[in-house]
């Protein structure tokens, strides 16, 4: 009896082949960032817990050959780096809240995970992507 082998390698490129990058306007200028998806998961998971340097470095492989120049487009202060990197994860298929860190990490689970967070009630658990504030601000719902 002949067993057909699972080629993940095959596998994953047809799946990175099929996320799209995602086109950003910044300093009058076009950038294309390849999709969130394709990028480490480990770094990933590190800028879902608000790790600033973890999301500059994620931003870097996302602009790949582009980031000098577009860092050196015009200043890029936390509010504007919080800003693009929670669009785009948002842009590159994440479900809202989620980033492709967590969704990977949700394909082996056998049930749903349960919300660590529900945006209607103050909370210190850890806040989902979409909620990546700076250090000492507090998110007021509404």
């Amino acid at each position: 009896m002949s067993e057909e082998v699972f080629n993940l390698d095959r596998a994953a490129a047809e799946e990175r082949a099929k996320r799209r990058p995602w086109e950003v306007v910044y300093g009058d200028r076009k950038w294309l960032m390849q999709n969130a998806f394709n990028l480490d998961l480990e770094l990933l998971e590190r800028a879902e817990n608000g790790d600033i340097s973890a999301i500059r470095e994620a931003l870097q492989q996302g602009l790949g050959d582009q980031y000098a120049a577009f860092r050196a487009a015009q200043r890029l202060d936390l509010a504007a780096l919080t800003i693009l990197f929670n669009e785009w994860i948002k842009q590159s298929g994440a479900e809202p809240g989620e980033s492709p860190a967590s969704s990977v990490s949700s394909v082996s689970m056998e049930r749903p995970s349960n919300p660590t967070w529900s945006g209607s009630t103050a909370s210190a658990s850890q806040q989902p992507f979409g909620e990546i504030l700076p250090a000492g601000v507090r998110h007021e719902s509404s």
